[in-house]
C-alpha cells in the first residue's frame, strides 16, 4: 500500500501541473502490470527498456490525472479548454504493456516488446523496430508499420497504411484505406470496402474479402484466397501459384506466365479471356477454360470464378 501511495505522490508531484514550465519527469513503475493513458490530444513514445519507467513534458493545454487500480495506472489527460495548435503533451513509456485511447495525436514506437492497444482517432502511429503483438486501431491519418514481428489486428476507418518487412500475422480491417505491403513475410487477411491494397515482393498467405476495392499482388509468393464483390483483383504469381478467387461482378487478372499451374476459370455471365494455348469450353451456357499453363513445372493451381465480371488470364 505504501508503495501505491508513493507511486501516486510522485506522479501527482509532476503530472497534476497545467500552465507551467516544469521539467520532464522521469518516474519508476515498479509493481505496475499494465499503463492505460486517456487524453483528447497527446504524442505518445513507446521506447524500449529494461526497467518500466514513465515520463511525462507537461504542456498548457492537457493536465494529468494518475490513478492505479489492481497494479494498472490510469492516466487521464483532461484539456484547458479549447485545444489550440502549440506545444502537444508527451508521454514516454518503457518495460510495460500499454493501452491508448487519443483523440488526436501521434504514437511512435521504436524497439517496444510489450503488447500494445491503440485507439487513436486522428493523427499518426509510426511503428519500427519492434516485436509486439496487439490490436491498433485508427479512425484518419496514417500508419507506418518497418520491421515488425509479432501479431497485429488493424482497424481503419480512413487512412494510408505503409507495411514494410513484416513477419508474424496480419488482420487489417477497413473502410477506405490505401494499404502498400512491401517485402513482407505473414499471414495477411484483409476485410477491405474501398480504397486500394498492393502488396509487393511480399510471401505467405493472402486472404481477403472486399468489396469496392482494388488489389494488387505483384509477385507475391504463397498462397492467395479470396472473393471481391465488384472490386478488382490483380495478380501476378511468383513461383508455384495457389490461387482461388471469386468475384460477383468484379474484374480478375492473373499472371503466372512459365508456372505451368493447373487452370480452371468459368464465368457465367461475364467475359473470360483465357491464354491462347487453351480452348475455352462453353458448359450450361457459362464460359470455362481449363488446362494447364506453359511452363516446365508442371505445378500450382489457380481457380477462378466470376458470376457477371470478367476474367483474364495472361501465360
Amino acid at each position: 500500500m505504501n508503495h501505491k501511495h508513493n507511486i501516486l505522490r510522485s506522479l501527482a508531484l509532476s503530472l497534476c501541473i497545467s500552465g507551467t514550465s516544469a521539467l520532464a519527469e522521469e518516474i519508476s513503475l515498479s509493481g505496475i502490470d499494465r499503463v492505460i493513458v486517456v487524453s483528447p490530444l497527446a504524442q505518445v513514445n513507446l521506447m524500449a527498456g529494461g526497467s518500466p519507467t514513465l515520463k511525462t513534458s507537461p504542456s498548457s493545454q492537457i493536465s494529468w490525472t494518475p490513478r492505479i487500480d489492481n497494479r494498472t495506472l490510469h492516466l487521464v489527460g483532461s484539456a484547458a479548454g479549447e485545444l489550440k495548435s502549440g506545444a502537444v503533451a508527451r508521454v514516454d513509456l518503457g518495460g510495460v504493456p500499454v493501452e491508448l485511447h487519443l483523440v488526436e495525436g501521434s504514437v511512435h514506437a521504436h524497439h517496444f516488446l510489450q503488447p500494445v492497444q491503440i485507439d487513436l482517432q486522428r493523427g499518426k502511429i509510426i511503428i519500427k523496430d519492434s516485436k509486439f503483438s496487439g490490436l491498433i486501431s485508427l479512425g484518419n491519418g496514417t500508419l507506418n508499420l518497418q520491421d515488425h514481428q509479432g501479431t497485429l489486428r488493424l482497424e481503419v476507418f480512413r487512412a494510408d497504411v505503409n507495411i514494410k518487412d513484416l513477419s508474424g500475422e496480419l488482420d487489417l480491417s477497413a473502410w477506405k484505406a490505401d494499404l502498400t505491403v512491401e517485402k513482407s513475410n505473414a499471414s495477411f487477411y484483409l476485410t477491405q470496402y474501398q480504397g486500394n491494397a498492393k502488396f509487393l515482393k511480399s510471401r505467405g498467405a493472402l486472404r481477403f474479402e472486399n468489396a469496392k476495392a482494388t488489389l494488387v499482388a505483384q509477385s507475391f509468393g504463397g498462397r492467395v484466397d479470396g472473393h471481391t464483390q465488384e472490386g478488382v483483383v490483380q495478380i501476378h504469381a511468383a513461383e508455384e501459384p495457389e490461387i482461388q478467387v471469386k468475384t460477383q461482378s468484379g474484374r480478375i487478372s492473373v499472371n503466372a506466365a512459365g508456372s505451368g499451374a493447373r487452370l480452371a476459370a468459368v464465368s457465367e455471365d461475364g467475359d473470360l479471356v483465357g491464354p491462347p494455348s487453351i480452348k475455352m469450353e462453353k458448359t450450361k451456357g457459362a464460359r470455362v477454360v481449363r488446362g494447364f499453363l506453359k511452363g516446365k513445372n508442371k505445378k500450382g493451381r489457380i481457380e477462378l470464378s466470376a458470376v457477371s465480371g470478367s476474367i483474364t488470364v495472361h501465360e
